[in-house]
Formats: C-alpha cells, sequence, structure tokens
C-alpha cells in the first residue's frame, strides 16, 4: 500500500502554484459497487454517497460525456434525471470512475482521458478564460472486490493535469 506521505509528496509536485490542492485517500466505504462492477470506465454523480434514486449530476457532465465518449467509452453510472448547473470561468470536470481491474489492465487510459479533459476544457472555456484555467477534477478508483476506494481530488491549473498520470499509476500499482 502506498503511504499517504508519497502521495501528498507526490502531489505536492505537481505545481509550484499555490492554488493547486491535490490529496489522494484511501476509503472503505458505500459506493454502489453492483453498478460499478462490470463497468470499466464512468461518470459519478455528484452526489455519489445518496441513493441512487436522488443522484444528480453536474451539467458539464452531459457535455464531457458526449466529448470523451468515442474515445474513451466513457458512460454514465445511471442515466443522469436531475442536472446541477454550474457556471464559472473555472473549469468544473465530472467524477469519473476508474475500476482498479480496468485500470491496471490498460494503463493507457489514464492519459487518454486526461488529455481529452484537457482538450474539453480548452475548447469549453474558449476565449472567456484566463491563459491557464483552474479546474476541479476528482476520480476514484474503485475496487469492487474488496469493496473500498480511493478518491483523487485535484483544483489546479489545466497545465496541471499531466501530472495526475503518474498518481493514477502509483495508485494503481501499490493496490493491485
Amino acid at each position: 500500500m502506498i503511504s499517504s506521505e508519497k502521495l501528498t509528496t507526490a502531489a505536492q509536485q505537481l505545481d509550484d502554484a499555490e492554488e493547486t490542492v491535490c490529496k489522494m485517500e484511501k476509503i472503505k466505504g458505500p459506493l454502489p459497487y453492483d453498478l460499478i462492477a462490470s463497468r470499466r470506465l464512468l461518470i459519478a454523480p455528484v452526489n455519489i454517497d445518496a441513493d441512487p434514486d436522488d443522484y444528480y449530476y453536474s451539467s458539464t457532465s452531459l457535455s464531457f460525456r458526449k466529448f470523451a465518449h468515442e474515445e474513451t467509452g466513457l458512460e454514465f453510472l445511471t442515466i443522469p434525471s436531475k442536472l446541477l448547473d454550474q457556471r464559472s470561468a473555472d473549469a468544473f470536470l465530472p467524477t469519473i470512475i476508474f475500476t482498479l481491474s480496468h485500470l491496471s489492465q490498460n494503463p493507457e487510459i489514464a492519459a487518454v482521458l486526461i488529455e481529452t479533459a484537457t482538450n474539453f476544457i480548452k475548447i469549453s472555456l474558449g476565449s472567456i478564460s484566463k491563459k491557464d484555467p483552474v479546474t476541479e477534477v476528482k476520480i476514484i478508483i474503485s475496487n469492487p472486490e474488496q469493496e473500498s476506494y480511493k478518491k483523487l481530488e485535484y483544483k489546479g491549473p489545466v497545465s496541471g493535469l499531466k501530472s495526475l498520470e503518474a498518481l493514477l499509476d502509483k495508485a494503481t500499482k501499490h493496490e493491485s
């Protein structure tokens, strides 16, 4: 198991910018593992801890899924019926769920998803954005067999997203 100290050190090296925050934690707890287990790469609802009947998704999740589906096979955990509208000069990406087995067997999928997310942000924000916009992303690495997961949270410049690949790689190698 990777120590939280090593993860914190790796996260601190992501970017020297003061506003960059990156943390990873291992969690045992309730996730809809039955919905996740047989799937590979998913968009999670904002309130994934809630009852599935109460799930709602960020409004950007619809656009992001359409943008990323062909390249990544990204799907929704459940069919979106309620949306949370987020408007900002910053980019809010939906929470992404990888299963540990899919990420272990296809390590390149992390790079593809991060590149797709970066392109999505640049296209979405276009001319209204500052040079290196701030983004927020949460990634869940689910291990349905052990009913546990790791949650990676990143808030910082879009240019720092590329650094998440190394953290995902480390997390996967230390979990399997």
